[in-house]
């Protein structure tokens, strides 16, 4: 991906490298084609903003119309499947016999889970990673020398630091199975808790200089951004080698990069959009606004990050079954409010 805009002397960082990167990747592991990965990205696009509960009605119900697109793009490949299975992984979650049902996943649950929990969850976190991981590396060049003089040894840690620094996946909402304390306050059984990765990976009961990036960071790997026990990230193995193989392409073929002067635009910016549910949430987490900059420099140009708006073709809104849209049903059990642009 590199050798096409390496000689340029600049790139959009996250439409040539930190989306295709991940999105490929996660595309041929699911038996995607490459030619229907943007459209694939499109349809992930549409999921994230329609968790942020905050578009207009006219417009959230036009996100939802790309995600039933996406429903008959996938209906027809897991009807398929279970005729002629392969050695995808979308084959093995169409096939596989889940343990304690007696049975495999039916079409609504497979639409559910295609969207959160591969597409999605198998690359635009690793993306917000790879942006963020970027900025980084230009903001604190002690961190790029060092990096790059030995990656063998620093970039293990470095990987582990991003994902702590920046918690691609900045909170999730969770249910409160009992009355349960926190910090003094009562959280009664039944609340919707907005859960906070990002602050628990600044905090400084856990971590010294929680603010700073540290390569020598003991324990680095111990941060909460994959989340942790019976939810912990399923893909956290690959999405920690995928960073991996991007920051030392990075650090393989880049001799210096900068931010190009003048230009720094907010391409996305982590939010609550439930602020009222803050009380749940412990007061001495510190957390820090952070945003991304969407323009970038190697030594010979500007590496461009911005946002992509892309044609609204009229879509079916015309969900696969007669039950109501599969999406509606898992909103308040897992919501991520991370606001992102366009690759």
């Amino acid at each position: 991906m590199i050798d096409g805009f390496i000689d340029d002397g600049h790139c959009d960082w996250v439409e040539q490298f930190a989306v295709p990167l991940p999105l490929f990747i996660i595309g041929e592991q699911m038996g995607a084609k490459r030619e229907d990965m943007w459209q694939i990205k499109r349809w992930t696009d549409a999921f994230f903003q329609r968790i942020s509960m905050m578009l207009p009605e006219e417009l959230e119900l036009e996100m939802v119309d790309r995600e039933i697109e996406a429903q008959h793009y996938f209906q027809p490949i897991f009807e398929k499947l279970r005729k002629e299975p392969d050695e995808s992984l979308i084959s093995v979650l169409v096939n596989t016999v889940i343990e304690g049902w007696g049975r495999p996943l039916n079409d609504n649950e497979l639409h559910a889970e295609m969207m959160a929990d591969t597409f999605v969850g198998g690359s635009e976190t690793t993306t917000n990673a790879l942006a963020a991981g970027m900025k980084l590396l230009i903001e604190n060049k002690d961190v790029w020398h060092k990096l790059k003089s030995d990656s063998d040894r620093y970039m293990k840690t470095f990987v582990e630091e991003v994902v702590r620094l920046e918690s691609p996946v900045q909170s999730l909402m969770r249910f409160c199975a009992r009355d349960t304390e926190l910090s003094g306050m009562t959280i009664p059984a039944g609340a919707v808790v907005n859960i906070r990765f990002a602050a628990a990976n600044r905090d400084e009961r856990a971590f010294e200089c929680p603010d700073a990036i540290d390569l020598e960071r003991p324990r680095a790997g111990s941060h909460m951004g994959f989340g942790s026990g019976t939810h912990h990230c399923l893909g956290a193995p690959l999405a920690r080698r995928e960073l991996t193989w991007g920051f030392t392409a990075v650090i393989d073929r880049f001799e210096d990069m900068d931010l190009r002067k003048g230009r720094m635009i907010s391409a996305f910016a982590r939010i609550s959009c439930f602020a009222a549910l803050n009380h749940c949430i412990s007061s001495s987490l510190p957390e820090s606004a952070r945003s991304m900059a969407t323009l970038l420099d190697t030594p010979k140009g500007p590496v461009r990050i911005d946002m992509a708006k892309q044609a609204e073709p009229k879509l079916s809104n015309r969900p696969i079954s007669g039950e109501r849209y599969w999406s509606q049903d898992f909103m308040a059990a897992e919501w991520d409010a991370t606001g992102r642009g366009h690759g």
